[in-house]
């Protein structure tokens, strides 16, 4: 774990922290994390600088438009989380080992226990939804850790994983089980909304297509 998390007990740089984490695996500037949190680009700079030398957040120098050679500008200092996830427990929890456990009994049972999965999956989904439509959706899914995002009128995209690190020791039912979370979540919500696995890096492997937007 990186030293210096107490400096997310300053809440400007816990919501900056939080920004570079639903923009990940992008990098952020300062410009972009001033507006994002209604602060000034000195502030914002600031508080970035005090999570980098916090160790919780890297840094990397790049242009951001295509021009080169004189008056072409310094690059631009952006921003980046160090690592995935940071949790912090008092004293330790391991869900994580329980949840390893788990994941490799279920792969080792077969197909029969990853549909016993998402059968139950499906239901508490559909039990985090009150028929809140579209917005409530949106919110679930960002308070479930996926941070959301509207890539189109049509297309939404899950920027994170909440089951990442649980998903690299068992891809099958792990993704199968967030899918089917997803699924029931969305009959919960009653979201005119389908969603289909696929597989981009640095996503979460499921993608959502809202059937209203598309149809008009």
């Amino acid at each position: 774990m990186p030293k210096g998390l107490a400096e997310l007990a300053e809440p400007t740089r816990m919501s900056l922290y939080r920004h570079l984490q639903e923009r990940r695996p992008e990098s952020v500037g300062r410009d972009e994390a001033a507006a994002a949190l209604g602060i000034s680009r000195s502030l914002a700079a600031f508080h970035l600088d005090q999570l980098v030398r916090a160790g919780l957040v890297e840094v990397e120098y790049r242009r951001l438009h295509s021009r080169t050679g004189p008056g072409a500008g310094r690059p631009s200092k952006l921003y980046r989380p160090v690592g995935s996830e940071l949790s912090l427990s008092v004293p330790p929890r391991r869900y994580d080992l329980a949840s390893r456990v788990l994941a490799r009994t279920v792969r080792g049972l077969g197909r029969s226990a990853v549909r016993r999965l998402e059968k139950e999956a499906r239901l508490v989904g559909q039990g985090l939804g009150h028929g809140g439509g579209h917005a409530e959706l949106m919110a679930v899914l960002a308070t479930e850790g996926y941070s959301p995002r509207e890539m189109s009128a049509d297309e939404i995209g899950l920027r994170n994983c909440p089951f990442d690190a649980l998903a690299t020791e068992s891809v099958e039912p792990v993704c199968a089980m967030s899918a089917a979370l997803i699924e029931g979540l969305i009959a919960g919500t009653g979201a005119d909304t389908e969603s289909r696995l696929t597989s981009t890096p640095g996503w979460c492997c499921v993608r959502l297509r809202r059937l209203a937007a598309a149809e008009g």
